[in-house]
This record gives structure tokens, sequence and C-alpha cells, in this order.
């Protein structure tokens, strides 16, 4: 995977280089920029967990228009040691004004590695983006900010928007008793993944994945969408799939948003597992400070257990343009308390 990293970022470069050096004599068109942010976290001195200043994420992004409408883009982000790709796509932009296909504002193809267009979440995935310092339990325990290689087909006008992708997909892992064959639970939930040697534990891999987002704004204010993605496997068809809603309200100052996701796991097994996750979170603006909070919920699927809840509760103060100051408190009924500090620059 790290070749292959390294080798998706030497072409998206050469793609750069090449974009801006052939419209050169016309206008220059690569732009660089990219966001950081530093995380602070106080209790992380007295419980000993931990450097209680931390580097948060970091990236660098590359853009470039080879044409009118062609855009390649890189991301070469932090990944904790050194810089590896983010993303890297191709977007051939087939439509770009409604007056050419009546309906239709903006319709076009992306090819090479994205954030996969499942939900709301992945449009705040970036730090610089993101109002809360963490991401919705939600997603953090179905996807996982799924980032992935494939390709997406866009179309969207003033009240709709359509993506529908074709990606890798991504897999699970499964816990069986050694001697009855049932299946315990899965992605370490009904058993210890670290005691080999007293469970049979089976990786399933995914060999594509295929789905999509719909939305649509039936009034100005409001978005309602819903997503879909089935994974595939070789030899047994669709053994694990994802569903979600979302919805997204913008009131001026005041602006709400929040998911449900089902994640089926499992499908081509003699029992499969379900886990459901969701939040809502809502957010309030006065001039350059804003107050946010988020409550969300997740079932693991175990037999027995206790739903997992997290309430995040923040706020904060834009210092300069691209320069936000952050805090936020988050109570998790498994993790326990935690007070984040985070100051978030773009450039």
């Amino acid at each position: 995977m790290k070749r292959q990293a390294v080798w998706m970022t030497v072409v998206g470069l050469a793609l750069l280089m090449a974009g801006a050096a052939s419209l050169a004599a016309e206008e220059a068109t690569l732009e660089i920029g990219g966001f950081a942010d530093f995380l602070h976290m106080p209790a992380a001195v007295d419980e000993g967990s931990g450097e209680p200043f931390r580097m948060g994420q970091a990236e660098v992004d590359l853009n470039s228009r080879m044409g009118e409408r062609v855009e390649v883009a890189a991301a070469l982000a932090f990944g904790g040691e050194s810089f590896e790709l983010g993303a890297l796509t191709v977007d051939f932009r087939l439509v770009s004004d409604e007056g050419v296909i009546p309906g239709i504002g903006d319709a076009g193809l992306v090819l090479g590695q994205f954030d996969v267009p499942f939900g709301i979440d992945y449009e705040v995935y970036a730090s610089i983006d993101r109002n809360l310092i963490t991401p919705p339990l939600a997603a953090e325990a179905t996807h996982a900010a799924w980032n992935d290689y494939g390709a997406i087909a866009y179309l969207s006008n003033s009240w709709m928007e359509l993506s529908l992708f074709g990606t890798n997909g991504f897999g699970f892992e499964a816990g069986f008793d050694m001697e009855s064959g049932a299946l315990l639970g899965v992605n370490g939930v009904g058993y210890d993944p670290t005691a080999r040697a007293d469970y049979e534990i089976v990786d399933f891999g995914a060999k594509a994945a295929m789905g999509g987002r719909w939305g649509v704004s039936p009034l100005e204010i409001v978005e309602v969408g819903g997503s879909y993605a089935g994974f595939l496997q070789e030899g047994s068809g669709e053994f694990m799939a994802l569903y979600g809603a979302d919805l997204q309200v913008n009131l001026g100052p005041f602006e709400a948003k929040g998911e449900l996701i089902d994640h089926e796991i499992g499908m081509n097994l003699d029992e499969s597992r379900r886990t459901r996750g969701y939040y809502g979170q809502g957010l309030y603006r006065v001039g350059r400070h804003y107050l946010v909070a988020r409550y969300g919920g997740f079932d693991d699927g175990s037999i027995g257990g206790i739903d997992q809840t997290r309430v995040s509760v923040g706020g904060g103060w834009t210092l300069l343009e691209n320069c936000v100051f952050r805090l936020e408190h988050r109570s998790d009924s498994r993790d326990g308390d935690q007070m984040t500090m985070q100051v978030a620059v773009g450039f």
C-alpha cells in the first residue's frame, strides 16, 4: 500500500506539473494550499496517557486545471511519522452550465483516491472544516472516515445532487467458536481479537463496493439525503452493506444536522450482525464565535450489550481568517470524559 501511495503521489505531481506547464502561456493554474491543526489535552498530564501537546492533522493540497473541463487535485496528508497520499483525483467535468442540458447544472466523472461520498460527514473530514474537534461516534464506528480508490459519477442542479461510486471497498473480521463454529461477533465485539488460540478469527475482504448518495432540497434551507453502499466478495456476492439517512438545516446563525447509519455485516454467513449509529448536532453563530453541541449513540449489535452514547459540547473563535481556536468537552459512556483544545489554520 505504501509503494502504491508513493507511485500515485508521483503520478499526481507529474500531472499537476504537466497541466500547469501546458497552460503556462495562457494562465498559471497551479494552486497550493493546505491546513494543519494542533491539539492540547490537559488530562493527558494528570493521567499519564500521553503527551499533552500533539499534532492533529496536517495536509498540503495541490490543484491544477488542465483545460476548462479537467481538474487534477492531490492531497499529501501527515500520517503520524511522514506525509503520504491522502487523495488524488482527476475530475472530468462533462457539464458545467445548466443551459447545456436542461435540469442539470453540474455533471462529471472523478477517478482516483478520494473520501467516499457516503452520508454527510465526509464533507468535514478535514479539521479546518469541522466545527467540533472529534468526529461523530456513528461515522467513526461504522465506515471510519472511508477513503478509497475508485470512481464517482456525479450530477447536480439547484434542488438535488446525486453521486454514484464504485471503489475497492473494505471488509471485516469475524470471531467463531473453535468447537461449534458459531459466530461470536465481528470486529472485536463478542470475542477477544488478541486471543487467536481460543477463537477462529477470519478476515473477510471485499472485492469491490458500489453505492451512492442522493440529496434533495425541498426548501432552500433544508437538505434531506439517503446513502447506500454494497460490498461484494469473491464467489459470495454481497456480504456487507451500509445504509444511511441524513438531514441538514441552515437558518442563518443556526445550523443543524444529523445522520442515521445502519451497518449490516456478514450477509453471506449463517447469521449476520447489524450495528446502528446516529447523531444530531446543532450550532449557533454570534459574530466570530459559535457554540456547538452533538449527541450520538451506537449499538454494536452484541447480545445483551449496552448502547454507547457520546455527548460533545464546545465552541469556536475565529482569531483570523482561516485560523480558528476550538474547545470541546466530550463525555463518552465507555471512554469517560475528555477535554480538548485545538488551533486549526488554513493556508
